[in-house]
Formats: structure tokens, C-alpha cells, sequence
């Protein structure tokens, strides 16, 4: 095997190729097949397109018009002219096509599978697949539509083209996640659009596996513009997953300042914004738990209430001392008049025994400014002050 064929098959087993993700095993080893025999005539053909050798492909094209007893897999052919961005080959197999058509015609046409994964447009391939009916609905070897591939890929021109020429819209399957979903993952507001408005039997509220409609999906990623676009389509935004998290949840968890202005300013209502997920995480331990003084503040704004505990009985003062964000120590103190600071979790630490073991001593003078008191022991045995000292917290411990 020469360089030429090693070109072709690291190519071809190359883990960062479109082509070996998408077309079946049957293509790859009929290639690698032929790879072994260079005098083939198939094989030659594949080569010297792999070459953008425009004369032999001509010769070869001219034999293959001529005899009978040379045929070659235009499929292959295309996919080789379409890998190498060989307008002139693709003209000259397209051109002798026609004559033996027929005698491919009941092809899957893999190439198609390919096109939809590539950013470029081969109009004319596309048109010669079109005018010879090619099936838009075969599937390829892992049992993908060409539109659920060109979804996957971002393609944009050849969603709309497929949509227009009538392919199968894709129907959930078992291993499937719904396909407008996978459409809004896309990030592409301009696909979704069309999606929406040109496909009338598409189920916009479908869910996936774990109970996430497309608007918790956009929440989660932080796709600000698709969110508010959903959002006037009447999802309820306090539809809960597997896990009971609500899109606000969700956005909270990724830290999504735009969606979760967009959530709190539709819905003020207490009870909403105060709402945990089946870990009885709020909306507000989660942004102390991810060290968001932003979001905190946002929260803040509309009353998110101070008296949540996580499992182990942390409310948001506790997390955010263990956590040693003085910022949100301060907001979450000056918000709440009527906190406990001296509340204990099921460890029976306070605020104060967290805030000496992470040792952040501008916290801890916070607290005892806040009336924190001292000499509480928890399961431990352990005060603050030998927490401070087990840890190594020399000033903090003078403090106390």
C-alpha cells in the first residue's frame, strides 16, 4: 500500500472524521477491501479522485460509459469528490451519471447522510439527488434520518431543504431524544423558527427521557434568545424533571443571569421562586451553593426566602460560610432582619462553626458583629473556637 492509500485509510478510520461517524461499516470495508487491490479499475477510479487527478477520473469515466463490464458505486465516488471539495470531479461524475443511473437507483445514497453533515452546500448534488427521487427517508447505519443528522450538524439549508421536499419529520424512539429538542440544542433561533413555523405536526412541549421540554433544555444551556421565543408559546415553566427541578431551578444551576431575569420578572409569585427540587435544593441555596453573588442579589429582590435547608440542614447563611464569600454573607444579613444566625444544622454547627472551619475571618467578625454566639458544640463535641484552632486559624482564634 502506497502513501496515497494511507492517506485514504487514516482518513477513513480517523476518530475526527464526519465520514466514519456517519456512513455504515458495509462502505468502510468495502473501500478498505479495495484499498488492498490498486489495479482494481474500481479502485483506481477512488484514487485518483482522492488525487483530483481530473484526466484519469475523465478516462475511467469514459471506459465506465463505453464497456459493460466496469461499474463502479457512484455513492462512493461523490463522497470521495465531496471530501476533497473537488467542484470540477463532482461536475464530470454527476455529468456521466445519468447514463447508468438506473442501475443505482435503488441506492441508499449515503452521500445525502454526509452532505447533511457538512457546513457546505453542494447545490448540484443535491439537485441531482433531487431530480433522480433520491429517498430523503433512508436511514443510515445507526439508524438516523438524514434531517435528524443535519440537525445534529447545525445544516440549516439542508433542514429547510429536506423539510421542503417533504421528508419524514423523525418520531421519538427509544433511543431517541424528541427532535425538537434536538433542534433548540442547536442554539440556532433562525432553525427553530422555521421548525415552528412550517412543520405544523411538531410537538413543541415533548419531553425526553428525564422529563425536560425544550424551554427547561434552552434554560439549562443558557440559549437567552430561543428561551424567550418558547417562553410565548404558554410552556409552563413550573413543570418539574425527574429530579424536580424547574427551568428557574435548572437556569439557577448553570448560572443563566438572562433566563433567570426572564423567569423572575414573568413570575413573582413566593411560592415559585421558592420552590425545591426532590434534593430540596431552592432556587436560592443553589446560587449560594455555586458562589453567584449576582444571582443571589436577583433573588433577593423578589423575597427568596431565607428559612431553605438543604439535606443536611444548611440554610443559605450556612453554605455561604462554608463557602467564605463574604459578599453574600453580607447581602443575605442585611436582607433578613429576623435571621437566626445562630440556627444549627444536623451536625449542630452554626453559621459561626462553618465560617471558622474555612477560615475567613472577615466572616466571622460578621457574624459576631450579627450577634453570633460562641461556645456552641456540635455532634463533634466541638466548639467554634477549637475549630478554628483544629484548623490552623490563628487569627480567628485571637478573635474569638
Amino acid at each position: 500500500m502506497d502513501n496515497t492509500d494511507m492517506v485514504i485509510t487514516e482518513r477513513i478510520n480517523s476518530s475526527n472524521s464526519n465520514m466514519s461517524s456517519i456512513l455504515p461499516k458495509t462502505f468502510l470495508n468495502k473501500l478498505k477491501k479495495l484499498l488492498k487491490d490498486k489495479m482494481n479499475k474500481e479502485m483506481i477510479l477512488y484514487l485518483a479522485i482522492w488525487n483530483e487527478n481530473i484526466n484519469i477520473v475523465n478516462n475511467k469515466l469514459n471506459e465506465w460509459s463505453n464497456m459493460n463490464n466496469f461499474t463502479f458505486d457512484l455513492d462512493i465516488a461523490l463522497i470521495l469528490s465531496v471530501l476533497k471539495n473537488n467542484k470540477k470531479i463532482e461536475a464530470l461524475l454527476l455529468n456521466k451519471a445519468n447514463e447508468k443511473l438506473i442501475e443505482q437507483k435503488n441506492k441508499k445514497w449515503l452521500v445525502l447522510h454526509y452532505l447533511c453533515s457538512i457546513k457546505v452546500y453542494k447545490e448540484k448534488i443535491i439537485d441531482f439527488l433531487l431530480e433522480h427521487k433520491v429517498n430523503l427517508n433512508n436511514r443510515n447505519s445507526k439508524g438516523k434520518l438524514p434531517l435528524q443528522i443535519a440537525v445534529k450538524y447545525n445544516n440549516f439549508p439542508m433542514v429547510e431543504l429536506l423539510i421542503k421536499n417533504n421528508a419524514d419529520i423523525p418520531k421519538n424512539q427509544s433511543d431517541d431524544e424528541p427532535f425538537f429538542i434536538s433542534v433548540c440544542k442547536t442554539n440556532n433561533i433562525e432553525m427553530v423558527n422555521y421548525i415552528i413555523n412550517n412543520v405544523k405536526t411538531i410537538d413543541i412541549y415533548e419531553k425526553d427521557e428525564y422529563d425536560n421540554n425544550a424551554f427547561m433544555i434552552v434554560c439549562k444551556y443558557g440559549y437567552t434568545e430561543i428561551a424567550k421565543k418558547l417562553y410565548t408559546y404558554s410552556y409552563n415553566i413550573n413543570d418539574e424533571d425527574i429530579y424536580g427541578n424547574t427551568a428557574l431551578i435548572i437556569a439557577c444551576q448553570n448560572g443563566h443571569l438572562d433566563i433567570i431575569k426572564l423567569l423572575v420578572n414573568e413570575n413573582v409569585n413566593i411560592d415559585k421562586i421558592n420552590i425545591q427540587n426532590k434534593f430540596y435544593y431552592c432556587p436560592l441555596l443553589t446560587a449560594v451553593e455555586n458562589n453567584d453573588e449576582e444571582l443571589v442579589k436577583i433573588l433577593l429582590q423578589y423575597n427568596a426566602l431565607i428559612n431553605s435547608y438543604d439535606t443536611y440542614g444548611n440554610n443559605p447563611l450556612m453554605l455561604a460560610c462554608t463557602i467564605g464569600n463574604k459578599n453574600i454573607v453580607e447581602l443575605l444579613l442585611n436582607n433578613y432582619s429576623t435571621l437566626d444566625i445562630n440556627e444549627k444544622n444536623s451536625l449542630n454547627n452554626t453559621a459561626l462553626h462553618n465560617a471558622c472551619e474555612s477560615g475567613n475571618i472577615e466572616i466571622v467578625s460578621l457574624l459576631l458583629d450579627h450577634h453570633a454566639t460562641i461556645n456552641n458544640i456540635n455532634n463533634s463535641g466541638l466548639t467554634e473556637l477549637a475549630i478554628a484552632g483544629q484548623n490552623n486559624h490563628v487569627e480567628i482564634v485571637k478573635l474569638l
